[in-house]
């Protein structure tokens, strides 16, 4: 156990180092930051450090920052459960009082970061050591091979950035995508923009709904679909009124886990940006840490209707203005680790890049850390393109239901439309048999197959190739579906179309 002091000293003596560790841990977040790529309990000795900094780890992981008076309520909560009587009373009368003048510690000392990770270093090699002592008075030289084998010595080079090299940064791992939901949206600052009556609001509301409950989301009874962990969720409907909220809700999900759903919390009301809203989205962030709710997600539908009008709008000035509204947003949402979406409109004309329809200028794009567009590709389907800093672009297609309230994902735009044309075809050759390729043209062009003209002489032989269809008297041969002919007949006649 820790010696008790009354006082922390700051030396170099290593009698007080996992003091120190301790209270930096419990009161900087950015000495936490830092250290956290390597820190693991086995390096803590003491068993009043090893518990608070368990503690202080748990907090950091869970909310971003270090736990500061917060550390305080969890000994509470923490003593009358588990916590021996010498052990809460080391911690509260004499560990608990040397962190009232750390509090809200800014910067960090780069010296005590060195020396924690020496002291990792030093704690890891001992107990390496004690280890393989072990084994070998036990005769164990099976574990003491695997042990020497599979051991890695503590790598950082947490002070040492600026020397870094183009060779250092190859060979760094690279962190995971921090998604919202895994394989859709990263976390980050997402701007949502597609027509209007176009289903945006239903699509975010399924999301959410499904969010909130932990739930499996745009997927069908075979379980495909998406998924993100439960977290609290604020959805700022300022379009919509209460009414058509409560009844999309309701058709959306009619037997929902009500205990769930309150982590959707929904405000029809918000003040403009500079005029208060974006402090009132901090404020609901902190407020929702506090209370352990693990806020994920802000969703603001729309953003023009908490957009303040501060300069002009033509030159230069629109880019200005549109990073002076989005950037904030953007920090905030790496500050918390957390996805914040902005509901907006598309242009009226088609750009060539789908992404430049979003209105705004380059200030928009540049931000955000992902992008989507929504957009009608026939009545009942929808297609959303994603463009993110940190995955590749995608082109889903969504089956949505007469009423708008619910979506399917049905795949990659691009297979699923090619999927749906090489089905067309055969579907219109099973029923009128063998026919050369202007035929099958003529027929795309006269609209008896759902598919554009252009695109058979590249569909077909992939159909051949795919053994759905064959074709006879080789390469200017008529196409029919495979099995259905022998040598020397045709069972299909073209001339059943009667065509002119």
């Amino acid at each position: 156990m820790m010696e008790r002091t009354k006082r922390v000293k700051v030396n170099d003596d290593e009698h007080f180092i996992e003091r120190k560790i301790l209270i930096a841990m419990a009161t900087n977040t950015d000495y936490l930051k830092q250290i956290r790529p390597v820190f693991d309990l086995k390096y803590i000795e003491s068993p009043t450090a090893k518990r608070m900094a368990s503690w202080c780890i748990a907090y950091f992981d869970e909310y971003g920052e270090a736990p500061n008076k917060q550390i305080e309520d969890i000994f509470w909560k923490d003593k009358v459960k588990t916590l021996s009587k010498d052990l809460a009373e080391e911690i509260e009368l004499d560990i608990l009082p040397s962190l009232v003048e750390e509090y809200q510690t800014k910067g960090v000392d780069q010296y005590l970061v060195n020396k924690t990770i020496k002291y990792f270093k030093g704690r890891q090699a001992t107990i390496l050591v004690d280890q393989l002592q072990a084994f070998v008075q036990a005769e164990d030289l099976d574990s003491f091979n695997s042990i020497r084998s599979d051991f890695k010595p503590l790598q950082t080079n947490i002070s040492e950035d600026k020397k870094l090299n183009a060779c250092d940064l190859y060979n760094m791992e690279i962190k995971p995508v921090n998604w919202l939901i895994t394989d859709l949206l990263p976390k980050g600052l997402t701007i949502f923009g597609g027509k209007s009556k176009l289903g945006k609001s239903f699509f975010m509301l399924n999301l959410m709904i499904n969010l909130a409950q932990g739930k499996w989301m745009f997927s069908d009874d075979s379980g495909t679909g998406f998924k993100g962990s439960r977290g609290a969720i604020l959805y700022l409907s300022l379009e919509d009124p209460k009414d058509r909220f409560i009844k999309r809700m309701r058709d959306i999900e009619p037997e929902p886990n009500l205990e769930a759903l309150k982590n959707l919390d929904v405000r029809f009301e918000w003040d403009k940006l500079y005029s208060g809203g974006l402090e009132a989205i901090k404020t609901w962030l902190e407020e929702s840490k506090k209370e352990k709710k693990r806020p994920k997600l802000v969703v603001i539908d729309t953003i023009a209707k908490i957009w303040n009008k501060k300069v002009g709008t033509s030159g230069g000035n629109l880019y200005a203005e549109e990073y002076q509204i989005y950037s904030p947003l953007a920090d905030l949402a790496h500050k918390y680790d957390i996805a914040i979406i902005l509901i907006t409109h598309t242009t009226k004309n088609q750009a060539s890049d789908i992404f430049d329809e979003i209105l705004g200028g380059a200030g928009t794009a540049a931000s955000a850390d992902n992008l989507m567009i929504l957009r009608r590709t026939t009545e009942n389907k929808r297609q959303l393109s994603i463009r993110s800093k940190d995955m590749n672009e995608k082109h889903l297609l969504f089956d949505v239901t007469e009423e708008g309230s619910n979506w399917f994902c049905l795949g990659e735009a691009g297979e699923v439309q090619k999927t749906t044309h090489q089905q067309a075809i055969y579907d219109f050759l099973k029923i009128n048999g063998a026919m050369s390729v202007q035929e099958i043209i003529k027929a795309a062009k006269d609209k008896e197959i759902d598919v554009s003209p252009n695109s058979i002489n590249t569909l077909l032989p992939k159909m051949v190739m795919n053994n759905k269809l064959e074709q006879k008297n080789g390469k200017y041969g008529k196409y029919s579906i495979a099995g259905t002919r022998t040598k020397g007949l045709d069972f299909g006649v073209s001339n059943k179309l009667n065509r002119k």
